[in-house]
């Protein structure tokens, strides 16, 4: 499945959240900071617009 990646700061994270809740046109978005641990950042920490997708946690 296509994707893409961005980076934000802490000032444009709001912003940025509230376009896409009103313009991610039915795409599934997830959102999770940096802290070192790529399992629990796209687990525990994890944000998602939309529907879930399954995440090949393995190759983390």
């Amino acid at each position: 499945m296509p994707q893409v990646q961005v980076e934000l700061t802490s000032v444009q994270l709001g912003a940025v959240v509230e376009w896409l809740m009103l313009n991610r046109a039915g795409l599934s978005v997830l959102i999770h900071p940096e802290t070192g641990s790529d399992l629990l950042d796209h687990t525990d920490h994890a944000l998602w617009l939309g529907s879930p997708l399954s995440l090949r946690l393995d190759r983390l």
